[in-house]
């Protein structure tokens, strides 16, 4: 009969487990660049979502977009070109529902970009983030 034992722990062999450093208060907020970029991923999502929803699919000119029936091409161009034919109450009850299932947690980059109308969503003028358009508490300032 075989029998194997453990090997005998040491000292050397228990490291304490380093702590993190402690974050400082600048480092919870987001530069411009980062509320910029994390905006503008989630517009693109919510934009596919209103493609797919309103089935725009159906009519576009990228094959792959039909045979999935969903929106798989470049979701804002479909939303620009498609938009307009879509009722305004349909988009509004569109973005309520999307805003009901939206958690409570979500990021304010994440949350700008939801609360976005269709409409607005395919005007490229709009849902552009300024420096200015940031809420104040979400600007690293240049105090430390």
């Amino acid at each position: 009969m075989l029998v194997v034992t453990a090997p005998a722990v040491t000292m050397e062999m228990i490291e304490e487990p380093a702590m993190p450093p402690k974050a400082t208060k600048l480092d919870a907020f987001l530069t411009h660049q980062e509320f910029s970029a994390r905006f503008e991923t989630e517009k693109a999502k919510v934009a596919r979502r209103y493609c797919t929803l309103f089935r725009f699919w159906k009519d576009c000119r990228f094959k792959l977009c039909r045979r999935v029936r969903c929106c798989a091409g470049e979701p804002l161009a479909c939303l620009q070109l498609s938009a307009r034919r879509v009722p305004r109450d349909l988009q509004f009850a569109a973005r309520q529902r999307l805003l009901e299932t939206t958690p409570r947690n979500l990021a304010a980059p994440e949350r700008a970009a939801r609360e976005l109308m269709p409409n607005t969503l395919a005007d490229v003028s709009w849902g552009a983030v300024k420096q200015r358009d940031i809420p104040p508490g979400w600007r690293r300032s240049g105090r430390r």
